[in-house]
């Protein structure tokens, strides 16, 4: 962590980003919390600590030690998993998968209003998070986000009962707003 966090609120900042994160290195967690978080997601190739952690974060008071000395030492070497050198595609389907992963668990175990962040940063991860390894073609570009979106529904059919799913579609209030406006100034400049 790169800020003292109060516990309350510690699972939003770990969610919302920003404010760095936990090692899974020398955390001392008691049994019942693991009853009510799960234990870590064996399906998920990778992201498994950060997961079971915001997971723990959601449910018992988790706080963090000393900031100003290290906790653990991380050793790179060519065949860690998580440094390796990978296809945007593939770093994108892994995110995914990990937002997934907390989405579902987060729709048995949190209230909708920290149901819906976590919902919110996985339909943002889908729409701008690079998803090809390759560029879009020129025509593509403006529907990239909405392409995205169409495209997770393959993958993940559940999201299109989640009404925050389809507000995706939908141009911002603001948006509308910028339009109005250019065109109105538009017709006082003739």
């Amino acid at each position: 962590m790169t800020e003292r966090v109060p516990p309350e609120q510690l699972f939003q900042v770990l969610v919302k980003g920003g404010a760095g994160s936990f090692s899974i290195d020398g955390l001392v967690v008691k049994r019942t919390v693991f009853e009510k978080a799960g234990l870590l997601d064996e399906h998920l190739p990778l992201h498994q600590d950060t997961a079971i952690i915001v997971k723990i974060a959601a449910v018992a008071k988790l706080v963090p030690g000393r900031l100003d000395e290290p906790a653990a030492m991380w050793r790179v070497h060519d065949h860690n998993r998580i440094s390796a050198p990978r296809l945007p595609g593939e770093v994108y389907k892994g995110k995914l998968m990990y937002w997934n992963t907390l989405w579902c668990w987060s729709r048995g175990h949190l209230d909708e209003k920290r149901q819906r962040i976590v919902l919110d940063r996985l339909l943002s991860h889908a729409m701008f998070a690079p998803r090809f390894n390759r560029a879009l073609p020129t025509w593509a570009r403006g529907f990239q986000k909405r392409l995205q979106l169409i495209l997770l529904l393959f993958d993940y059919p559940l999201l299109a009962w989640e009404a925050s799913f389809w507000e995706c579609f939908v141009p911002s209030p603001r948006h509308w707003g910028r339009l109005l406006y250019n065109r109105l100034a538009q017709k006082c400049q003739a």
